[in-house]
């Protein structure tokens, strides 16, 4: 990758809002949970992590979402019947599990990461 990651991208709707500007993240809903998964998802692909939304097939235990390794690459599966607040907490969740320390991602992606890192990740 020759692009540098460590510079902001300033098309991206959240990249100039302040981490003090605090959201209720339990009524994270419409424009401003588009907002935030279109930026974990654009945080992922600067990061080399593919992220997929696939039917999961139900049975004895539901998953929603998970990450392994596919063909030598991160990969990211989330349950495409999420929507809107769940997909994003989903998409934080596993984020989460990866270091992106050093790709660049605005104060209120990296904060919502940590948020639903230390809750446990439910929407």
């Amino acid at each position: 990758m020759s692009e540098d990651l460590s510079k902001q991208d300033q098309s991206d709707p959240i990249v100039n809002e302040s981490p003090a500007e605090k959201i209720n993240y339990a009524r994270l809903t419409g424009k401003k949970a588009a907002q935030l998964l279109d930026s974990m998802e654009d945080l992922a692909d600067r990061a080399g992590i593919e992220v997929r939304y696939d039917a999961l097939k139900s049975g004895p235990v539901r998953a929603t979402s998970g990450n392994c390794e596919f063909n030598g690459k991160p990969l990211i599966v989330i349950d495409r019947s999420m929507q809107g607040q769940a997909r994003a907490f989903a998409l934080a969740r596993e984020l989460a599990a990866f270091d992106l320390e050093s790709v660049f991602s605005p104060p209120l992606v990296r904060d919502f990461i940590d948020f639903v890192k230390d809750v446990g990740g439910d929407a």
